[in-house]
C-alpha cells in the first residue's frame, strides 16, 4: 500500500519590512524581503499586501514602478511585470544572463534594464517583447537614469538615457537611433552612481570626486561640456546619489549618507558652476545600516526615507544644516539576527528573540503584539506550561521570568557565568515533582530551576535546586517526553542521555564523525533523531542505542531538528538554505522547502503539525501551513529529479550560449537574425540607387542624353525617396558609404524633395549632424550644403506651424458657432 501524506506551502512573513531596498510612492512603501514584495503603508504601518511570486525563489535586486505597473529585477537576470490591480504577472522576460542592477521605465510601455552582463536593454511591454539591445559597455551597468534636453534651434524637446559602468564610461543613448551619441570617458576609475538635475550630470567614480557635466542638444547632435569637480569629504566609494532641493546626497559604503548643499541656499542656476556652489553641509548614520534611501520634499521640508539592513525605516527630516532628530519616525518589526522562536502550547503566538528584543506575535494575523528589549543579547528561550510566562537567557548568564500578558520581566537571577544556550522545561517530572527548567551554558554546567512563589513579595520567583558539571561543551538540551531523561549533545560528537533522578548516564549514541548541533525525541520517546556539522541526520532507537538509519540529508550543517506530535515524521533545517520533511518510519524523504535565500537559524512546528516556522539568518521568518492535498513521495522524487535536471540544462546553456533562454527565444533571436538580413538587403538597394543617380547626373554634366529607364520613367528625386519612404532610416544610414552619402545629401538639397519630403529629410539631416565626425566630413562645400537643407527646413516647419495656427483659429470658431446654434441642428 502506498502511504500518502498532506503537503505544506508558504503562506506569510512574520516580523519583516525589508532587507533589500524599495520605492516609496503616495505613502506606500514597496520594500524587498529576499524574493518577495511587500506593501506597506508609511502613515499606519501596517503590511497591506504581500507579493509572493509563486515558484521564484531567487532574491530580487531591483525594482521599479510606473502607475499600475510592477518591474521586479532578480539575481538571476530574469524580470517580471506585475499589474498591481488585477495582483498578476503580465509577462517574464528572459534575456540578461545575469544579476539585474538597474531598472527605469521611460513610459508605462517601455522599461529599460541594465545587468551585470554589461548590456542594456529597451523593453516594448505593449507588444511583451524586446525592442532592442544597447551594447557599449564591456562592464557591469552601474546607473541608468534619463535626461531631457531641449534643442532651440529645432523646437523639441528629446528625452535620451544615460547610463554609467565599471568600465568607467558614462554614455548617453537615443532610443530613435538605437545607438550611443555621446561617450565620456575621461573617468578616473569606474563609475559607481550618477543621477540627473536639469540638463546636468553628476557622477560619481570610486575616488572622492564628483565629476560634473553639462549636456546641450545643439541641431540634433548632442554637446557635453565640462562643468568642474565637487570634492567628497570622504574617499569610501560611493554607491548611490540623488540631487533634491538644492542639495546632493550621496550612499557610501560605510552605510552613511553625505549630505553637500548649495551656498546660503540660494537656487543653482544652469549657467553656474557647481564646484563652487556645493558644499559638504552634513553626514546622516544609522548605525551604519543603510543599504539604501529616497529623498523627497513635502511642503518645502526634505524627508529622507532610509531602508536599512536590520528590517527597517527611517524617516529623518533635514532642515538646513542639521538633521532633525527630533522627528525621527523608525518603522520597525524584528531587528538584528534572529536566535531563536518558539511557539506556545496552543498556536496562538509565536515568541521570537533577536538582538537584545523578545517580540510576541499574533500567529492568524502575523501583527506584532508585544516587543520586550533587553540591556544585553538574548541567546535562549523556552515557553512555559499554560502559556501565562517564558524564560530568555542572554550572553552574560542572566536568566529572565517573563509575563507574557503584561509583558515585563518578573524576576531575573544570573545563574551562569557565560551565554545561555539553551533552556528547555518539562511540567511532569517526577524526579523533581512536577516543573523543572533545565539551563545549559557553553562550558559544561548545567543548571536545574524551580519556580515558587514568594509570598512576602506576592509574585513568582525560581531558584537553582541542582547543578551538574559535564566533561564536554554543550551544544543543545532536551527532556524526553515522559520526563525521565535529559539530553544534551556535545561538542565530542556525542549524545549523551541521563535519568532525571540519579543524573547518571543511561546511553550515549556514538557515530556522528563532527560536532552534533541538535536533536530531538519523538512524541512517544522511542526515536532519538540527530544531526550536526558532518551534514547527516541519524535515528536511534532508546532501548538499546542503537543507530537505526543515517540519511545523507543536506550539503551544509544541520542547525536544527523539530519533530511532529504524535507521529515519527520530522523536520530539517540547514546552513544550505533548504528545509526537508521526512518520515522517520520509512526514513523517506516527503518534501522539499527551497524558499529560504539564508540558512536557517531556528524552527517551530505547531503542536498538531499542522503549520510550521522557519527562522532564517538574515532574519527572514516563514509562515507554512498543511494543505489538505495529499501527495507522494515518488511524485514528489519525480518533481525534485524534473528541476534538477532543468537547472542543470539551464546552467549548460548559459556556459554554452551565454543566454538563460528557451526555444522561443532562440526563434525571436532567429526573427531578429533575418529582420537584420533585410535591412541590410535594403541598404544594399539604397547604394545601388544612389549610384544608378550619380551616374545619371554625371551624365548630365557631360552633356550627354542620359537613360531615362533606369528609374521606371519617374523624376530621379521622386524615385529615390518614395524608395526610402518605408525604410528603416536608421539602419540603413549606420552602412552607408561616405561617397553615397554625398550622393544623398545632394539629393536631399533638391527644391522638390524639400517640397514634396521634408519629414523624411529632417529625420536624416538629424542622423547626420549626430554622425558628422564619424562620416568624416572634410569638405567646407558639403558642409554648407547640409545646413542649407536644415535652414530650408526651419523654414518650411514654421510656414507649416502658421498654417496649422490659421486652420485651429477656424476650427475654433466654427465650433463656438455650433455650440450657439445647437437647436439648429439636428443630429442621428
Amino acid at each position: 500500500m502506498v502511504k500518502a501524506y498532506f503537503g505544506y506551502k508558504f503562506e506569510t512573513l512574520f516580523g519583516s519590512i525589508g532587507n533589500n531596498g524599495g520605492v516609496i510612492i503616495n505613502d506606500i512603501a514597496y520594500t524587498i524581503v529576499d524574493q518577495y514584495l511587500l506593501l506597506l503603508n508609511i502613515k499606519t504601518q501596517e503590511i497591506i499586501q504581500q507579493i509572493v511570486i509563486e515558484g521564484k525563489n531567487i532574491k530580487i535586486t531591483k525594482i521599479a514602478i510606473k502607475d499600475n505597473t510592477l518591474a521586479i529585477g532578480y539575481h538571476d537576470g530574469e524580470i517580471i511585470i506585475y499589474n498591481l490591480i488585477d495582483n498578476e504577472v503580465q509577462c517574464r522576460f528572459f534575456n540578461h544572463q545575469s544579476e539585474i542592477t538597474q531598472l527605469v521605465f521611460l513610459s508605462e510601455a517601455v522599461l529599460i534594464s541594465g545587468s551585470c552582463d554589461t548590456s542594456i536593454i529597451v523593453w516594448d511591454l505593449a507588444d511583451q517583447q524586446l525592442q532592442f539591445r544597447l551594447i557599449g559597455h564591456s562592464n557591469q551597468i552601474t546607473a541608468l537614469d534619463i535626461i531631457s534636453l531641449e534643442d532651440q534651434s529645432l523646437a523639441i524637446t528629446q528625452q535620451f538615457i544615460v547610463s554609467g559602468s565599471k568600465d568607467g564610461l558614462v554614455k548617453i543613448w537615443d532610443l530613435n537611433l538605437e545607438c550611443s551619441i555621446a561617450t565620456l570617458s575621461s573617468m578616473h576609475s569606474e563609475v559607481t552612481c550618477l543621477c540627473v538635475y536639469e540638463n546636468y550630470l553628476l557622477i560619481c567614480t570610486n575616488s572622492d570626486e564628483v565629476l560634473i557635466k553639462s549636456c546641450q542638444l545643439i541641431s540634433g547632435k548632442c554637446q557635453i561640456d565640462n562643468d568642474g569637480i565637487i570634492k567628497r569629504q570622504s574617499f569610501i566609494r560611493a554607491v548611490q546619489c540623488q540631487f533634491v532641493q538644492q542639495k546632493l546626497l550621496i550612499l557610501n559604503n560605510e552605510k552613511k549618507i553625505e549630505v553637500y548643499k548649495s551656498k546660503q541656499g540660494k537656487k543653482l542656476q544652469k549657467a553656474e558652476n557647481f564646484s563652487q556652489s556645493l558644499i559638504y553641509s552634513t553626514v546622516i548614520s544609522q548605525l551604519n545600516k543603510i543599504v539604501y534611501f529616497q529623498a523627497m520634499v513635502f511642503k518645502n521640508l526634505l524627508k529622507i526615507y532610509i531602508f536599512t539592513s536590520d528590517n527597517q525605516i527611517v524617516i529623518k527630516e533635514l532642515n538646513n544644516d542639521n538633521v532633525d532628530e527630533n522627528n525621527n519616525v523608525a518603522i520597525q518589526q524584528i531587528t538584528g539576527q534572529v536566535k531563536q522562536i518558539k511557539l506556545t502550547q496552543n498556536d496562538h503566538k509565536l515568541v521570537v528573540i533577536a538582538s537584545n528584543k523578545c517580540y510576541q506575535f499574533d500567529n492568524e494575523t502575523a501583527q506584532q503584539v508585544n516587543c520586550l528589549t533587553n540591556t544585553s543579547n538574548l541567546t535562549s528561550l523556552c515557553i512555559l506550561p499554560k502559556n501565562k510566562y517564558f524564560m530568555v537567557g542572554d550572553e552574560q548568564g542572566t536568566l529572565y521570568l517573563v509575563d507574557m500578558n503584561q509583558n515585563e520581566i518578573v524576576f531575573e537571577q544570573k545563574i551562569h557565568n557565560s551565554n545561555i544556550n539553551s533552556i528547555e522545561c518539562h511540567e511532569n517530572c517526577k524526579a523533581f515533582n512536577g516543573l523543572v527548567i533545565m539551563t545549559t551554558e557553553i562550558d559544561k554546567k548545567v543548571n536545574f530551576v524551580e519556580l515558587f512563589f514568594n509570598k512576602t513579595q506576592k509574585c513568582l520567583e525560581f531558584q537553582v535546586v541542582n547543578t551538574i558539571y559535564l566533561k564536554e561543551n554543550i551544544r543543545s538540551a532536551q527532556f524526553s517526553y515522559d520526563g525521565n531523561y535529559y539530553a544534551f549533545a556535545q561538542m565530542n560528537n556525542i549524545v549523551s542521555i541521563y535519568y532525571c533522578d540519579s543524573h547518571k548516564l543511561y546511553l550515549e549514541l556514538y557515530g556522528h564523525s563532527l560536532p552534533v548541533l541538535t536533536f530531538a525525541y519523538t512524541s512517544d520517546d522511542t526515536i532519538v533523531i540527530s544531526a550536526g556539522a558532518d551534514k547527516s541526520i541519524k535515528l536511534w532507537a532508546t532501548d538499546f542505542g542503537n543507530c537505526k538509519k543515517t540519511l545523507k540529508a543536506h550539503t551544509a550543517e544541520v542547525i536544527q531538528i523539530k519533530t511532529v506530535n504524535e507521529t515519527h515524521y520530522f523536520f530539517s533545517g540547514c546552513k544550505d538554505n533548504i528545509i526537508k520533511y521526512w518520515d522517520g518510519d520509512t526514513y523517506q524523504l516527503i518534501l522539499q522547502f527551497n524558499e529560504a535565500l539564508a540558512g536557517v537559524q531556528s524552527m517551530a512546528v505547531g503542536c498538531i503539525g499542522d503549520l510550521f516556522y522557519s527562522a532564517t539568518k538574515n532574519g527572514v521568518i516563514r509562515k507554512y501551513v498543511q494543505t489538505k492535498e495529499q501527495i507522494f513521495v515518488s511524485e514528489e522524487e519525480e518533481k525534485r529529479l524534473q528541476e534538477t535536471l532543468m537547472q542543470e540544462l539551464q546552467n549548460k546553456n548559459k556556459q554554452q550560449t551565454g543566454f538563460d533562454q528557451g526555444l522561443d527565444q532562440v526563434k525571436k533571436d532567429l526573427t531578429l537574425v533575418q529582420i537584420g538580413q533585410q535591412k541590410l538587403l535594403e541598404t544594399e538597394q539604397l547604394m545601388d540607387i544612389l549610384e544608378k543617380i550619380k551616374q545619371y547626373r554625371e551624365t548630365i554634366d557631360q552633356g550627354e542624353v542620359p537613360n531615362e529607364d533606369l528609374f521606371y520613367n519617374k523624376n530621379v528625386t521622386e524615385y529615390l525617396f518614395d524608395n526610402l519612404q518605408n525604410s528603416d532610416l536608421s539602419s540603413l544610414m549606420k552602412f552607408l558609404h561616405h561617397q553615397h552619402l554625398v550622393t544623398l545629401i545632394d539629393e536631399m538639397n533638391q527644391d522638390l524633395a524639400l517640397k514634396q519630403y521634408p519629414i523624411i529629410i529632417n529625420k536624416l539631416i538629424t542622423y547626420i549632424f549626430n554622425k558628422v565626425d564619424g562620416f568624416g566630413f572634410n569638405s567646407h562645400e558639403i558642409m554648407m550644403k547640409v545646413i542649407n537643407i536644415r535652414t530650408q527646413l526651419q523654414i518650411y516647419f514654421k510656414k507649416e506651424k502658421k498654417i496649422a495656427g490659421y486652420n485651429l483659429d477656424i476650427l475654433n470658431l466654427m465650433i463656438q458657432d455650433i455650440s450657439k446654434n445647437q437647436d439648429d441642428f439636428i443630429f442621428e
